[in-house]
């Protein structure tokens, strides 16, 4: 090639390798969604309750909005965490908040606290990276309990500073109301409102709270009530169940829920488990009537001295999936733990106090776990689940049975509670108790209540039934079981705390 045809080549791939350069410093100073967006913070409206308010924010382009987090801050003196949300724009745009081209949006803030001001600081992500940060001042009303409860709670031991637990909110199932949520403080900080009436039969996933069972006098209806106060329902089409009891747990995919059913005109109580789908449809179903009555013909007994259809002779309150041999256990109050293969439905151990009614039987009795010394065995359990470090953990309410035939054993009474962790061995058929916490055997709750274990082995026990039926009892222990805190709250039977959970609110992520 000629020499000039060389230079011109150098000078067009300079003047190429300029404009890319160039390009890419015009890019930079471009301005960031975050700038583009002219974001600012409007006017706050008072939300479904006290705890909730919602947040205006006004802008340009704010469908490149990625996130939008807040946090509360904590009341001085408070040990606590702060609450922490995160909500993402799939959560946003499901709940309305957020609308494509909108110039508005609208966020949801709870977890106030109720009677006063309220720091607030916000962080609003886009989507190349950018971010605002606001700080907003919110005063909520002082929030009056119609049924006097959930404002009466009692501060028996408080946490103090340095107190290490692995949780900093919980809520109480109740079946007076809507849930609540404390944190642990004492502090009440959310409460939800109407159609929920009853939310004893619920449990929180996904952040927010599926009820059954709920929505007014419909007994089928399966209700989601979020944090924000909005709430939705579907019936559960589950003929001929007749209604929710006692818990709803988690499934293999879906909800474990507890139902009444009435078969030919005979009642059939509280001995049907099902699984449902968030629509309320049912996969599957365990009639532990016919499970059990099935198993005793087989092998030799008459089922009729013990499956008895319309007398509460089972009364199941609590049921589990446990992935490590996919079954499931359901809590018989009356009688024992029952483990029962998920697909078969055959049983695998049955595990409860050999004094009882049932042990009387053969064929059960060939199922039977027997304790290994120094135990306690389960009597009128409740709260059945599987912990963290794969034990079987449940409350050990201490009651004999309610509802044997005329002159049948009712089994062995304790005059406290505990809560129980126990190893399984299915093969060997023994149980073996790992620990215990009986609070010095100063507690007796005699129905409802249950435990929770979080990944670091601190526990949340719920005595919801104590003082005689007439005080809910909630007390956090840290992973040595030493008591971190010591709740109390007046009830009736155990409706202020049928269950009671641990709620992320310290690091909670909507999506």
């Amino acid at each position: 090639m000629h020499k000039c045809g060389v230079r011109i080549c150098k000078f067009l791939a300079t003047i190429a390798v300029f404009s890319l350069l160039l390009a890419g410093c015009m890019g930079d100073d471009s301005p960031s969604d975050a700038e583009e967006s002219r974001l600012s913070v409007g006017p706050a409206v008072a939300g479904a309750s006290p705890f909730i308010q919602l947040v205006e924010f006004n802008g340009e382009n704010l469908g490149r909005i990625s996130y939008v987090n807040f946090t509360v801050q904590a009341k001085s003196g408070s040990v606590s965490k702060p609450v922490n949300v995160t909500q993402y724009r799939s959560y946003l745009e499901r709940q309305g908040y957020l609308v494509s081209n909108s110039t508005t949006v609208k966020i949801p803030v709870f977890g106030l606290y109720s009677g006063g001001s309220n720091t607030v600081k916000f962080e609003v992500g886009f989507e190349d990276g950018s971010h605002l940060s606001f700080s907003k001042e919110l005063t909520s009303p002082t929030y009056v309990d119609p049924a006097a409860i959930y404002d009466r709670l009692r501060v028996l031991k408080a946490r103090v500073a340095n107190d290490k637990i692995g949780f900093d909110f919980f809520a109480l199932q109740s079946g007076s109301g809507t849930p609540a949520i404390y944190d642990t403080d004492g502090q009440l900080r959310w409460v939800g409102v109407p159609p929920v009436l009853n939310a004893a039969h619920s449990l929180f996933v996904n952040g927010g709270f599926v009820i059954g069972g709920s929505d007014g006098d419909v007994s089928m209806m399966l209700t989601r009530l979020e944090l924000d106060g909005t709430s939705n329902s579907k019936l559960v089409v589950a003929p001929p169940y007749i209604g929710f009891h006692h818990n709803l747990d988690l499934g293999k995919t879906g909800y474990l829920g507890e139902f009444d059913a009435r078969i030919n005109g005979v009642d059939y109580i509280e001995t049907i488990l099902a699984e449902l789908t968030d629509e309320g449809h049912v996969l599957t179903e365990w009639d532990f009537g016919k499970i059990i009555a099935d198993f005793m013909t087989k092998n030799g007994d008459d089922p009729s001295k013990f499956v008895r259809p319309g007398v509460d002779w089972f009364h199941m309150n609590a049921a589990l999936y446990d992935p490590q041999d996919d079954s499931v256990v359901a809590s018989s109050r009356e009688n024992f733990l029952i483990k029962v293969d998920y697909k078969t439905k055959e049983i695998v151990w049955i595990f409860g106090d050999p004094s009882k009614y049932w042990y009387t039987f053969p064929s059960l009795r060939s199922k039977a776990l027997t304790l290994a010394p120094g135990g306690l065995y389960p009597i009128g359990q409740h709260g059945i689940t599987i912990s963290p470090d794969k034990k079987l953990l449940l409350f050990n309410n201490g009651y004999q049975s309610f509802q044997q035939p005329a002159g049948a054993p009712q089994g062995d009474s304790r005059n406290y509670s505990a809560v129980v962790a126990y190893t399984i061995d299915a093969a060997g058929k023994t149980a073996t108790e790992n620990w215990r916490f009986d609070y010095n055997k100063s507690i007796f709750a005699d129905i409802c209540s249950n435990p929770q274990q979080t990944p670091d082995g601190s526990i949340l026990v719920n005595y919801a039934s104590a003082s005689g039926r007439t005080t809910s009892r909630q007390v956090g222990l840290n992973p040595q079981h030493q008591v971190v805190f010591d709740f109390e709250l007046p009830t009736t039977l155990c409706q202020t705390s049928y269950h009671s959970t641990v709620v992320p609110l310290e690091a909670l992520n909507l999506r």
